[in-house]
């Protein structure tokens, strides 16, 4: 249980330092620390699966993550900071496809 916790808390760790590269990505100077924008984004993360229509929550994560991140900052910036945050998460999700797809169970020969 203590390494399942420590997988967790590393998790969040690294989603934090994601989020804070992120707005900084946009040419903002973060106003929070790790803590406020790593809740943020993920109730970001959360949103999308209020609405089952669309696939992955497309617009539905990065509308709640303007949202959530309009408080602390501009309504274009958090826009902005949405839209990188998905086009970071779709090139991740690429590259750990790409790196994976040699793994992938094979059909068997018959089935």
């Amino acid at each position: 249980m203590i390494g399942s916790a420590a997988l967790l808390a590393a998790g969040w760790l690294a989603h934090a330092f994601a989020a804070i590269a992120t707005v900084r990505a946009v040419g903002v100077t973060p106003t929070a620390g790790l803590a406020p924008h790593a809740s943020l984004f993920r109730a970001g993360l959360v949103g999308r699966f209020s609405l089952v229509l669309t696939p992955g929550g497309l617009g539905v994560r990065e509308g709640v993550l303007a949202v959530v991140l309009a408080p602390m900052y501009p309504s274009g910036i958090a826009i902005a900071v949405a839209l990188v945050a998905r086009l970071a998460w779709m090139a991740a999700e690429g590259v750990m496809a790409a790196v994976f797809f040699p793994f992938r169970p094979k059909a068997e020969a018959g089935a």
